[in-house]
């Protein structure tokens, strides 16, 4: 039996660890995958994220502190010599140089990187740490979006440099069959979502920008936690629309949030293949997105809106705008649209199977195939 490491920064609620808790769950039978985390303890991550209540028997952590730490890559050798890893998987830079070096002392030939953005490639450093990493392991290199593959690959100094394999989620999981019908009312609310971490990259601000500029019977439900919470909150009372708006902090059960709602909303500042807009459209609730990084390659093309991103008045023009449209084409026919694009186009068995595949190419070879830095 094969053994997979998915190496990430930590196990905190997340689109990318959502994504490596999948590919714990759906890995084939002939595999087993475990998830280290390089920051925090088990303690910590439950307390912070009890979904991972259900994978703490695969789940390792380093603790690792502040700055660069060899000893880290010490242990997360060790840690692949004793669960006897075949490959390794690696999510975002940190990751990839502690995996690199680690696999380089583990005599591992097998490791993959997914590359999630592009943005921090921005960074002299972080090239340099890229291109450093690259070398020591020659990881196959992936991009979850065609526009990461292109951005990350002329950064990096070679547009050839990655394979696309597209995130997934679990239209099982994520379905209309879940869907909860709104109670009845004498002013029927439009209710719309947004789900993720509260930091300022996520473009809240600009949402609630937005939803003052729509009319009293437009609320907003926002799913998640984080640092920007506070001025949020302040920001929805000054604006004169806190009682429009709901806080609902983190929630275990997303596939009971996105059937309470009319709309969804992404209205980031930067993003590489999001998930949310997914997870929605599987439930058949229609997207408006803001055009950043490869967002818009996650928005069915039949019935979505991309907007530019930090424009409050545009937004709240394209959400009237979506509401009417999928009024007109009615909720079967959206469901059916939405949900169909989300099947065909990033199914969680899909991913899971291409990086099955490509690991399986990888040892067959003895070593990384063409596509890696």
């Amino acid at each position: 039996m094969k053994t997979c490491m998915q190496i990430v920064q930590h196990l905190k609620p997340g689109g990318i660890e959502s994504l490596c808790l999948d590919l714990v769950s759906f890995a084939p039978a002939h595999e087993q995958t475990y998830i280290v985390s390089l920051e925090g303890n088990l303690e910590q991550a439950l307390t912070t994220w009890p979904r991972l209540a259900a994978y703490k028997e695969k789940l390792l952590f380093i603790n690792k502190g502040l700055g660069f730490s060899f000893s880290c890559v010490i242990k997360l050798k060790a840690l692949i010599k004793q669960y006897r890893i075949s490959a390794i998987h690696s999510h975002h830079i940190g990751p990839l140089l502690y995996g690199a070096l680690a696999a380089k002392m583990a005599g591992i030939h097998c490791h993959l990187h997914t590359e999630h953005d592009a943005w921090h490639l921005h960074s002299l450093k972080h090239r340099m740490l890229q291109r450093f990493a690259c070398a020591m392991s020659q990881p196959a290199l992936i991009a979850d979006a065609e526009f990461v593959a292109a951005k990350a690959g002329r950064f990096m100094g070679n547009k050839q440099a990655f394979k696309v394999i597209k995130n997934g989620i679990d239209c099982e999981r994520f379905g209309p069959a879940a869907r909860i019908q709104p109670q009845a009312r004498s002013h029927p609310q439009i209710v719309i979502g947004c789900s993720g971490r509260l930091e300022w990259v996520k473009g809240h601000r600009y949402l609630l920008q937005a939803m003052a500029l729509l009319p009293a019977h437009f609320t907003l439900q926002i799913a998640g936690d984080g640092s920007e919470r506070a001025n949020l909150v302040a920001m929805s009372q000054a604006l004169g629309i806190a009682d429009r708006v709901c806080f609902l902090g983190q929630q275990q059960d997303m596939a009971s949030f996105y059937p309470k709602l009319d709309l969804f909303c992404l209205p980031s500042v930067n993003e590489g293949y999001p998930l949310a807009p997914l997870e929605a459209q599987a439930c058949g609730i229609p997207c408006v997105i803001t055009d950043v990084g490869g967002a818009k390659e996650c928005l069915c093309p039949s019935i979505g809106t991309l907007v530019p991103a930090k424009a409050p008045q545009q937004l709240a023009q394209a959400i009237i705008q979506l509401h009417l449209s999928a009024q007109l084409l009615g909720k079967g026919q959206v469901t059916k649209a939405t949900r169909n694009f989300v099947k065909n186009e990033s199914e969680v068995r899909q991913m899971t199977t291409q990086y099955a595949a490509l690991r399986r190419d990888i040892l067959n070879q003895g070593g990384t195939p063409c596509g890696s830095y």
